[in-house]
């Protein structure tokens, strides 16, 4: 058996780039033969991924999408983003990388924290009874959709749908903006297809998302991240003996992942909403 290992950041097109070039290997190497059948299976941690996917494939060949099955083993221990070095000790071979495009990276300090986010620049120094200041965060929206030069969409990461509703709300009424939520993979085919669509011209595509969103959703246009750098989770209250819900820092590997969701086709940039020193402070 031959293996050949990838890697490539996210949103690279791995998934979508790479079947194209096995098949094309395929047809060259069985050009004289009476072979007819070349059979590929792309395999993808959740079903949401799995239909953004096949329809963008079927819509750059113009075929009408038909999905007969989709079976999605779901595994929460599981990160998208491989380990290639611990995954390549059982084949001989090297990992390939695929390089981006550059991400300006920008973290609170950089950004006249004390004076444009005061609040959030406080939390960076909490570790309990975290918050997302949702005014603050409509704030450096308001900034890269006036000052910033690169049209495209802005993709905002929030702990959970409350959060998603408030910025939402604070957001509107201004009409020069689109905004979609998104905090579950039940998204029907016409929020998919809103999600992926470019919006109408003078208007800025804003994708409100919890963490999900790094696990299925691939946006053509997106060219800004903005990253409170919390998630909420389920802990066990010993006091009251049930179980409840708070905010924690996301990891070390999660705000990589996030960085990573640009640059893939052109010039991006990433805004976090900590400082350098609490994203030192993530657990790896």
């Amino acid at each position: 058996m031959n293996c050949a290992i990838t890697r490539g950041e996210l949103s690279c097109a791995k998934s979508s780039r790479m079947p194209h070039y096995v098949l094309e290997t395929w047809i060259n190497d069985n050009a004289s033969s009476r072979i007819q059948l070349c059979q590929m299976a792309v395999t993808l941690r959740r079903m949401m991924a799995a239909i953004s996917l096949a329809e963008k494939q079927c819509a750059n060949r113009n075929n009408i999408v038909n999905i007969v099955e989709i079976a999605v083993k779901q595994n929460q221990t599981l990160n998208t983003t491989i380990d290639t070095e611990m995954f390549s000790e059982s084949f001989d071979g090297a990992p390939m990388s695929i390089p981006s495009y550059h991400i300006d990276k920008f973290y609170l300090e950089e950004a006249s924290a004390s004076a444009l986010y005061p609040k959030t620049l406080a939390m960076c120094s909490c570790d309990n009874h975290l918050a997302v200041i949702h005014e603050e965060v409509v704030v450096i929206l308001q900034y890269i959709h006036e000052m910033r030069e690169l049209d495209g969409a802005i993709l905002v990461f929030l702990p959970d749908w409350l959060d998603l509703v408030k910025v939402q709300n604070l957001l509107y009424p201004s009409d020069n903006v689109v905004v979609h939520l998104v905090s579950s993979q039940s998204l029907n085919d016409s929020e998919l297809h809103d999600i992926h669509s470019k919006p109408p011209p003078g208007k800025r595509k804003i994708i409100l998302a919890t963490d999900i969103a790094q696990s299925f959703i691939s946006i053509d246009d997106l060219v800004y991240v903005v990253d409170t750098g919390m998630r909420k989770c389920e802990f066990f209250d010993i006091e009251q003996g049930i179980n409840v819900f708070d905010l924690e820092w996301i990891s070390r590997a999660n705000a990589n992942q996030r960085v990573g969701l640009t640059g893939s086709l052109g010039e991006s940039y990433h805004f976090s909403l900590y400082t350098e020193e609490r994203y030192r402070m993530f657990v790896d």
